[in-house]
């Protein structure tokens, strides 16, 4: 029985042996096509990724002197905040001289309106006395 077992298997195995080495033939350049394939992918992946780090180094390099420049627009800014706060400062002082200068106006108009009215009264005075007087001597 053995014998008839060993024979049996020997002649299956014979048949089945070159379809199985074709299927494996197959399998295996199938394989090849498909890891050469996913090799290239690979590749392209890792050269689109090289190059997407090349161009934010360059990106970046660029902004290297961002510190003196934000340091210097700092300064700038400062210049710029005590500039305006002069030129406020002035403007108040401009606002108070005018202020100044109207309430100055208006005494001196105040008092040269009284001077005129003094001198209207001293002369309408004047007058009157001087008719006084030439009445009183006319009688």
């Amino acid at each position: 029985m053995v014998v008839a077992f060993a024979g049996l298997s020997t002649a299956v195995y014979r048949m089945a042996r070159q379809p199985f080495n074709e299927w494996a033939a197959e399998q295996m350049s199938a394989s090849i096509i498909t890891s050469s394939r996913v090799n290239n992918i690979l590749d392209q992946a890792q050269e689109d990724h090289k190059s997407a780090v090349k161009e934010r180094i360059n990106s970046v390099s660029q902004l290297r002197d961002i510190v003196d420049v934000t340091k210097a627009l700092f300064a700038i800014s400062k210049e710029t905040a005590k500039v305006e706060a002069e030129a406020f400062e002035l403007k108040q002082k401009v606002a108070a001289a005018a202020e100044i200068k109207s309430v100055l106006d208006s005494w001196v108009r105040y008092e040269a309106s009284l001077r005129e009215l003094e001198r209207k009264a001293l002369a309408s005075h004047v007058i009157d006395r001087a008719r006084v007087q030439l009445e009183d001597s006319a009688l």
